[in-house]
C-alpha cells in the first residue's frame, strides 16, 4: 500500500486528478449537516448536464421504479441518498475534467469507456447481491481505476512505457509496483480515502485485484464486494475484445459469479443489461459508443 507520506507528497504537487467547478460546491454542500434538500437541488440545477446524469442513475433498472422520473426533486434525492449524490458528482466531474492528457499511450476515451462499463456492471451486480447501495456501487466501479489516470498525469512518459510493454492488467500492476513502489489500484484507494469514501470501498479498490490475499474472511461483505469489483472490471475490459476471446472470458467470469450466488441465466441478463445501458451512458457522457454484441447473441451463434 502507498504510504500516507508518499501520497501527501504526490497530492501536494497539485497534479493528482481532483473534482472541479460546480462539483466542489455540490460536494461541500452534501457534507454539511445542516444542508437542506432544496439547497442541494438549487445548486444542482445550475448544472443541467449533471442533472441529466443523476436522472439517468435514478431511472436505472436497479431502482425498479414504477415510472421514470423527469426532474430532480426531494424524493429523487432521498431515494438515491445524499452521500451517493456526492460520490456521483465526484465521478462525473473527473470524466469532464480529464478527457485527455499528456500520456501518449493512454487511450483516454477507452479508459473512460471501461470505467463507465465497470460502474454499470458493478451496479447491476449489486442489485442482485445487495452488498451496498446500487448508486454508490456505480461510483465505486467508475472510480476504481482512477489511479491509472493519476499515474498518467504524474508520470506521463514513464507510464507510457509501462502501458506499451504490459501484457494485461495483472502484468501492468506488477510493473507499476516495480516502477513506482505502488500500484495504480493502491493509489486509487488512497485517492478514494482522501475524497471521503467509506472504508469498505477504499479497501475493496485496494485489494480487488487479488481478493484472497487481502486477509478478509471468505464470506464477508467486503470479500463479496472485491469479487464483484473484479468481475465488473474484467467484464468491462473484455467487452471490446473479439467474439471468441469474449466468450472464453465470459465463461470464466460466469463461474466466478456463480460462487457469489449469481446464476448463469442472471449473469447473461446482467451482461446484456450492461450492454443495453451502455449506448445511452456513452451519449450522456460524450464517450465514443463502441458497438458491443449482446452475450445472448454470442452464445446462440
Amino acid at each position: 500500500m502507498i504510504s500516507a507520506e508518499k501520497f501527501e507528497m504526490l497530492k501536494s504537487g497539485g497534479i493528482l486528478p481532483a473534482p472541479h467547478g460546480s462539483a466542489i460546491k455540490i460536494m461541500e454542500l452534501c457534507d454539511r449537516e445542516n444542508a437542506t434538500l432544496p439547497q442541494i437541488i438549487m445548486v444542482l440545477q445550475t448544472d443541467p448536464a449533471l442533472v441529466g446524469k443523476i436522472l439517468k442513475i435514478a431511472n436505472s433498472p436497479s431502482f425498479r421504479r414504477n415510472r421514470p422520473v423527469a426532474a430532480i426533486s426531494a424524493n429523487v434525492l432521498m431515494s438515491i441518498g445524499i452521500k451517493s449524490i456526492r460520490k456521483m458528482v465526484l465521478g462525473f466531474s473527473l470524466i469532464n475534467s480529464y478527457r485527455g492528457g499528456k500520456c501518449k499511450k493512454l487511450d483516454y476515451d477507452l479508459f473512460w469507456a471501461h470505467s463507465m462499463l465497470c460502474g454499470i456492471a458493478l451496479q447491476l451486480l449489486g442489485g442482485i447481491l445487495s452488498i451496498a447501495p446500487v448508486s454508490e456501487l456505480f461510483t465505486v466501479g467508475l472510480l476504481s481505476n482512477v489511479g491509472q489516470l493519476a499515474l498518467a498525469e504524474l508520470y506521463p512518459d514513464r507510464y507510457a512505457v509501462l502501458l506499451e510493454n504490459s501484457a494485461g492488467m495483472d502484468d501492468l500492476a506488477e510493473m507499476e509496483k516495480q516502477a513506482f513502489e505502488f500500484s495504480s489500484h493502491e493509489l486509487a484507494s488512497a485517492m478514494l480515502q482522501d475524497w471521503g469514501l467509506p472504508d469498505l470501498f477504499v479497501r475493496s479498490v485496494e485489494h480487488f485485484m487479488n481478493p484472497q490475499a487481502s486477509g478478509e474472511k471468505p464470506d464477508s461483505r467486503i470479500m463479496r464486494l472485491m469479487e464483484s469489483l473484479m468481475i465488473a472490471t474484467r467484464l468491462s475490459i473484455s467487452s471490446f475484445w473479439p467474439d471468441d476471446a469474449r466468450l472464453e472470458e465470459f465463461g470464466k467470469l460466469a463461474d466466478r459469479a456463480s460462487k457469489l450466488g449469481v446464476s448463469g441465466k442472471d449473469f447473461v441478463n446482467l451482461v446484456d443489461d450492461m450492454i443495453g445501458e451502455w449506448p445511452q451512458w456513452a451519449s450522456l457522457m460524450e464517450i465514443q459508443a463502441r458497438d458491443i454484441r449482446p452475450l445472448a447473441e454470442l452464445i446462440g451463434s
